[in-house]
């Protein structure tokens, strides 16, 4: 076919839609699309949770009347000489008998893409089950949050040890009296008491703060770019949240302390020490850590 191309405007809907066809002596092939406008929001990143719809194949005249489909909708831009050039060439390319060397070319392209669509499934069923296994990996079983290797994962992995990052707000919280709970209780009262103030923190939290476990009764909250002054407002609120729940009776307080830090991995010395303050003065207080 001539080398002639025409466009549409982004705005026109037929943007959304594109059609590849190639029509030459010894094959014919067709691949058609439409952009569904639509993603997968539990995709890492937008470009691959797009949606599309697509056909393919390699009958000529299945080609050709995509071919003519494609000029129709593009008319309006092309310069009429263009159009009809094009419209001859597709016509001409009708009246051409298919050849052996184009049966057997389909019939061999068709064997290679079904293959390769196999080789897709399988690599999308190993992907799916080592992305199950990663968030088992990274996850902590009873409340859901992520566990020190999730945390870890999401700061960059071990290799950014050292590296800095943006400033990053750190409340690192510890349940007031929660022993007291699995004691008099028992751990199922507690297993319960700790699901709902995870919960709770995930419901507290601001978008992007990042929440975890990081063992026993103690949580840390990431709050990237937050300043100081911010850092003791959501603290406060966090521990607000906490103190709100009520697990079939059972409730605690919760202390917590506070710091900013820019390097990997989380220097958490300091906010331990103002944890251990807060603790000191009877709890139910969030402390800043002195930098």
């Amino acid at each position: 076919m001539p080398n002639d191309r025409a466009g549409a405007d982004a705005a026109d809907p037929l943007a959304r839609n594109w059609t590849i066809v190639l029509v030459a002596p010894t094959m014919a092939a067709h691949v058609r699309g439409t952009d569904l406008i639509d993603f997968d929001p539990t995709t890492e990143d937008l470009e691959s949770g797009r949606q599309f719809s697509a056909t393919w194949g390699f009958e000529r005249h299945e080609a050709l009347d995509h071919a003519i489909d494609l000029l129709d909708d593009l008319s309006e831009g092309l310069e009429p000489d263009v159009a009809a050039r094009i419209r001859a060439s597709i016509e001409s390319a009708g009246r051409e008998p298919e050849t052996i060397a184009e049966r057997s070319f389909g019939a061999a392209a068709r064997v290679l893409v079904s293959r390769l669509e196999q080789n897709q499934r399988e690599l999308s069923t190993l992907k799916a089950a080592l992305a199950a296994e990663t968030q088992q990996a990274t996850r902590e079983h009873l409340t859901g949050l992520l566990n020190r290797e999730g945390l870890q994962r999401w700061l960059g992995g071990t290799h950014t040890d050292g590296l800095p990052m943006p400033p990053m707000g750190v409340v690192l919280i510890d349940l007031d009296g929660f022993k007291q709970i699995n004691d008099t209780r028992g751990h199922l009262a507690g297993d319960l008491l700790l699901r709902g103030v995870a919960a709770s923190l995930l419901e507290a939290t601001r978008p992007g703060d990042v929440v975890a476990r990081w063992g026993g009764d103690e949580f840390v909250v990431l709050c990237p770019n937050a300043a100081d002054r911010d850092l003791q407002v959501v603290a406060r609120r966090l521990l607000d949240a906490i103190a709100r729940v009520d697990a079939h009776g059972a409730a605690v307080t919760a202390s917590a302390g506070i710091q900013t830090c820019s390097q990997r991995p989380l220097p958490l010395g300091d906010a331990d020490s103002a944890l251990y303050e807060a603790k000191s003065r009877g709890g139910g207080l969030a402390v800043a850590a002195t930098q």
